[in-house]
């Protein structure tokens, strides 16, 4: 009986430290800023890059636009962190990035992109 007992207190000890780990790893909005910064080489204009500034190539030349959210979702789960976010530019629509990107245990996956940071 003690053994029994043992068991299923280490279990759930166990069961504990992991959910506890999973859930204070999660990434937060802060962690997405980061990685919209490094992985697309933008300027994020709020905590939350709602709004961000990127170079782009048009009609042979260097300019600097400004994307915004023309639609999302996020999910701050309890151990998953899930964004879907739909940047357009609105003085040329021709400029999108569609992200759906999940966090987990502190990294940030990317799981669909659609992409056009270009005039071409």
């Amino acid at each position: 009986m003690k053994k029994r007992k043992w068991i299923v207190l280490s279990l759930i000890g166990v069961i504990l430290i992991v959910s506890t780990t999973f859930a204070l790893t999660k990434p937060n909005e802060t962690d997405f800023v980061i990685w919209m910064e490094q992985t697309y080489d933008v300027n994020c204009l709020d905590y939350n890059c709602d709004a961000f500034k990127v170079k782009v190539i048009e009609d042979g030349e260097n300019k600097v636009i400004t994307m915004q959210v023309s639609s999302g979702g996020y999910s701050p789960g309890t151990f998953v962190m899930k964004r879907e976010v739909n940047y357009r530019n609105f003085d040329n629509p021709s400029y999108i990035l569609d992200l759906n990107v999940i966090g987990f245990l502190g990294k940030i996956s990317l799981v669909d992109e659609t992409k056009r940071l270009t005039n071409e």
